[in-house]
């Protein structure tokens, strides 16, 4: 996180399911919770740079995070593609909203299963181009 703000960085959002997650929309600016030292990723086979930002679920390192003030600028999967939003928001199932399609994914019994069976990818992670937002003053 050495990159001054307004300058884009790039992210992951790895999910935790569970409902442990946060939802992201391209265009949307809030304070993100995100991890202060970056988790070991090396079990992420589709991720092939280290990001400058990982976004938080408690499962990788639960004692280690911070509040950053972000805009989100786009959303990538690596086999879907260029995605709209990840909502997390409804019990026992994410939402991966692409251009013509939102794809259903279980998030508790059986996590990372497609609602729509003829749908089979191995991970939902996603890569987030974010641009740090000066913090608000309170």
């Amino acid at each position: 996180m050495t990159a001054r703000v307004g300058d884009a960085k790039t992210a992951v959002w790895l999910p935790g399911w569970y409902n442990l997650d946060q939802s992201i929309v391209v265009g949307q600016s809030n304070d993100f919770v995100v991890y202060t030292e970056l988790p070991d990723l090396t079990h992420v086979a589709w991720l092939r740079q280290t990001p400058d930002i990982v976004f938080y679920n408690s499962l990788l390192q639960p004692d280690s995070w911070t509040r950053l003030a972000l805009k989100v600028l786009s959303i990538n999967h690596p086999e879907i593609g260029a995605l709209s939003a990840v909502r997390t928001e409804r019990f026992g199932v994410y939402e991966f909203e692409a251009a013509n399609r939102t794809y259903e994914v279980e998030a508790e019994e059986g996590p990372g299963v497609c609602w729509d069976t003829s749908v089979s990818v191995p991970s939902w992670g996603v890569l987030v181009e974010v641009v740090e937002e000066p913090a608000p003053s309170r």
